[in-house]
């Protein structure tokens, strides 16, 4: 990677001009830097090439490292005047005698002494010697290198961290497989795109075992710890530094977050604006929120920051934290900094307040630390005998979320179950108490419905609570508590998949009142879900465009809002085919820009469904596959059966058999959960599925769904079974003849259900249906063709000839009209390869043109 930096740097100095790679610390320029030099000699460069490291030893010139270079004795030399004489003169010999400019190669400038830096600054000016050099950023602005390159005189090279985008690809190479999206933003978070730390993080875990293929896919599970390499690196590092920079860090790293006043106080703010610049420390973004005047600094790298604390020794601890009991800091206005301030105190003895630790456990478990939100929370009820009720309640609460993250649901209902006992403790019911019972009440509905697969159960969960509440008229909270349990039953009975009794009721909650209700935020998802498989499109943007405009305020207290909100968003635009808002709203899902997931697994479901409405066979099954791939160790999400039964359907289109019917059986043995929602997308998929593995009872099949549905009220799925019921009897050749009064009955429905859906989806199936009924065959080919622009790719009626997956691919986009251009776009392959598959399916099948093509599939 990043071979374009390697080139520049040899075109550089083959035109003997010097070049200065300018990085944070960790940014791969040594490497890139000893790549380039290595080129250059193993490409036969005529001049000779050499490596500066180290400083002279004790009692040497401060010039001997150089002159050791070039055989310069500096025996005579009274001082470094004399000695830089003495190496300039060596130098000029060798250019008299015709020897080109020698290829000197330094790395850290930082760490030359000053007589060094002049000596080498002014010979690349010379242009006696061609200078590749390394420099941090704080070291490149000053004197003799800034005028160096200001004057021309040297090439600066500016050597960026990874983005989101090249960490992605780095773990791809390196691991050599599919990676999850979860791995790919937790390196990033950790490393923020150090190539080094990207590279020791990926070596220490996979040998750890922490990161594992699974599925096909690598993926990441459990907590990270810094590796012994990096661990020596950073020991390295620290030991360079001066003592104040090193206290700068230290503090840094064991308080998580740093005001530059304490700082001051501490009489290590210095040495931050170099470690700024030179990106070992950042400024925390005033989109945090922290409300201070004085900026905030914490390391940029949280695994450099996690290396440097196990390093600090334990008596070093304690006198930093002493040291910052005396200053003006406060733990609560340096944001996350919180959860390490907590972490350090206890690991030091000290007490932290039941306040300051519920605190700090909460923005570890909305940040997703849940191994710190489990620590903190057990050491607050372990060590606070006096807590009063509601307090230990708070914890229990948190620590029962983190155990369910974690996949310990055993270890969340026991406090969750705790947690309630305590409640009945409570002298009074007033309205802390309420809005605690209230809140015990989802999450257990939430543990029933997600780890028991019960919907009967949290229903009851919650009418329990609504039990305890009844006769707390007189509490505000309680009322509220009420209305609140009213939407979470009906959370539960949406994700549940009971929609004949949730829709309707929950939809005239979501759109009651003026405008969207920040609570009832969690109940939006669920809804349109159920809009969209009923096909009620319309309804289902009113209520995207009422609670579009308070995602911003629910993200406060419902993380996963925003995702939520683009989720859904894509979800509906592939059901009504409308796939360029589809495609937007991905690219959104992509940036990744504010977004907090529950479970980055369904963004590999989102990338997969668009693919797969595009035609993108091998690319939806890629994605499909890489989110099914975590589901045996993790599934926070809990839609396992439903990416199931998409990757099915993408491994029936590319022909493996096999594997569709080991995934479809998969289905069978995976609990429906959360899942239960997408019952009907489930079910037509898995239609769509049999229709790619050409199952001979695809009618039957088709109409039993087209019942169902319409006996659930999901007529989005109706309309579309009824069209995959025509198109069978069609391609059975049974149009028309003794079934057309079926396929009348049948037709009529679908016009009934596409006037109320209206979509464009709904639309042209509606058309392929009409033209199929009407026996005419240019036109269904037409039709068929038309498909394809609203994401509906369906088989030919037989596959007597066998395509490879990729033939079959490129026949199925040929033959909805696509250009061999548009093709190579969507399945990044050249223009020549499309045509190159295409001449082979014309080949195999006996066909001379597109238009053939689209008859014999469509």
């Amino acid at each position: 990677m990043r071979g374009e930096l390697v080139e520049q740097v040899q075109a550089t100095t083959r035109q003997g001009r010097s070049v200065l790679l300018v990085s944070a610390p960790g940014m791969g320029a040594t490497f890139l830097a000893r790549k380039a030099v290595e080129g250059l000699v193993s490409s036969g460069h005529p001049g000779d090439a050499f490596v500066l490291q180290g400083s002279p030893s004790v009692g040497e010139s401060a010039l001997a490292p150089v002159a050791t270079l070039f055989g310069v004795d500096l025996a005579g030399a009274v001082d470094d005047a004399a000695a830089a004489r003495e190496i300039a003169q060596a130098l000029t010999a060798r250019t008299d005698a015709g020897k080109p400019a020698p290829v000197v190669r330094v790395e850290d400038l930082h760490l030359l002494d000053a007589a060094t830096s002049r000596m080498l600054a002014w010979m690349a000016r010379q242009r006696t010697i061609t200078l590749v050099a390394t420099a941090r950023p704080s070291t490149a602005r000053l004197s003799p290198w800034r005028e160096l390159w200001k004057d021309g005189c040297v090439q600066r090279v500016d050597v960026q961290p990874f983005d989101r985008t090249e960490t992605a690809d780095f773990l791809v190479q390196a691991l050599g497989g599919p990676v999850s999206a979860d791995l790919v933003m937790r390196v990033w978070q950790l490393t923020h795109g150090s190539v080094f730390l990207v590279h020791e993080l990926l070596t220490h875990e996979v040998d750890a075992g922490r990161m594992v293929s699974s599925g096909g896919a690598w993926q990441w599970i459990g907590s990270v710890q810094p590796g012994p390499r990096l661990l020596d690196v950073v020991h390295g590092g620290l030991e360079q530094v001066g003592p104040l920079e090193r206290r700068a860090l230290e503090v840094t790293a064991l308080a998580g977050a740093v005001g530059l006043d304490v700082l001051g106080e501490l009489g290590a703010s210095d040495p931050v604006a170099g470690l700024l610049l030179d990106g070992v420390l950042e400024l925390v973004p005033e989109t945090e929120g922290l409300g201070r005047l004085v900026p905030v600094v914490r390391w940029r790298a949280p695994i450099a920051a996690a290396a440097v604390r196990e390093l600090v020794p334990w008596p070093q601890r304690q006198e930093h934290l002493k040291a910052l009991g005396r200053t003006s800091y406060d733990p609560e206005q340096t944001g996350e900094g919180i959860i390490q301030w907590a972490t350090w105190s206890l690991e030091c003895g000290e007490r932290v307040s039941v306040a300051r630790l519920r605190v700090a456990a909460e923005l570890a478990a909305h940040g997703g630390v849940h191994e710190s939100v489990v620590r903190l929370t057990t050491v607050g009820l372990d060590a606070v005998a006096d807590m009063q009720v509601l307090d230990r309640v708070r914890l229990l609460r948190t620590r029962s979320s983190a155990h369910g993250f974690q996949g310990v649901a055993d270890l969340a209902r026991v406090d969750l179950e705790a947690a309630l006992r305590e409640l009945t403790r409570a002298e009074a019911k007033d309205g802390d108490w309420s809005e605690h019972r209230v809140d015990l009440a989802r999450r257990l509905a939430n543990l029933e419905l997600v780890y028991a697969d019960s919907v009967d159960a949290a229903v009851a969960a919650i009418d329990a609570a609504v039990a305890d509440l009844a006769g707390l008229e007189g509490v505000p909270a309680a009322v509220e508590g009420l209305r609140e349990l009213a939407a979470e039953r009906l959370v539960m009975l949406g994700y549940g998949g009971r929609f004949t009794e949730q829709l309707s009721p929950a939809t005239e909650m979501l759109m009651a009142g003026k405008s969207g209700d920040v609570a009832r935020f969690p109940l939006v998802t669920p809804v349109m879900l159920g809009l969209g498989q009923a096909g009620q499109f319309a309804v289902a943007r009113a209520v995207d465009m009422r609670y579009a405009a308070v995602v911003g305020a629910a993200g406060r207290v419902y993380p996963w809002a925003r995702a939520e909100l683009l989720g859904w968003r894509t979800l509906l635009a592939v059901w009504a085919g409308e796939l360029s808002s589809a495609r937007e709203h991905l690219a959104q899902i992509r940036s990744g820009a504010g977004l907090l997931r529950m479970d980055r697994c369904l963004d590999h479901l989102a990338e997969g469904m668009v693919a797969a409405a595009d035609g993108r066979w091998s690319v939806a099954r890629n994605e499909l596959r890489t989110a099914n791939s975590r589901s045996p160790l993790r599934d926070d999400g809990s839609l396992t059966a439903l990416t199931l039964a998409y990757e099915a359907l993408a491994s029936a289109a590319v022909g493996d058999a096999p594997a569709t019917r080991e995934l479809i059986e998969r289905i069978r043995r995976t609990p429906l959960r959360r899942a239960r929602a997408m019952q009907a997308e489930i079910r037509l998929v898995l239609l769509d599925a049999a229709a790619w593995s050409h199952a001979p009872d695809l009618e039957a099949q088709a109409v039993a769904l087209a019942s169902w549905a319409a006996g659930q009220g999901m007529h989005r799925v109706e309309a579309e079974a009824l069209h995959r019921a025509i198109r069978a009897r069609s391609q059975r050749g049974a149009l028309p003849g003794s079934s057309a009064a079926d396929t009348a009955r049948a037709l009529g429905r679908l016009r009934e259900l596409t006037a109320g859906i209206g979509s464009e989806r709904a639309l042209a199936m509606l058309d392929h249906a009409e033209a199929m009924a009407s026996g005419d065959e240019a036109l269904v080919v037409a039709r068929a063709a038309a498909l394809g622009n609203v994401g509906l790719w369906l088989p030919s009626a037989s596959q007597k000839v066998e395509l490879t997956r990729r033939e079959r691919e490129i026949a199925g986009l040929a033959a909805a009209g696509l250009s061999s251009k548009v093709i190579a776009e969507r399945l990044f392959l050249s223009v020549r390869t499309v045509d190159s598959h295409l001449a082979r399916v014309f080949a195999k099948l006996g066909l001379h043109s597109r238009a053939e093509l689209a008859q014999h599939l469509g």
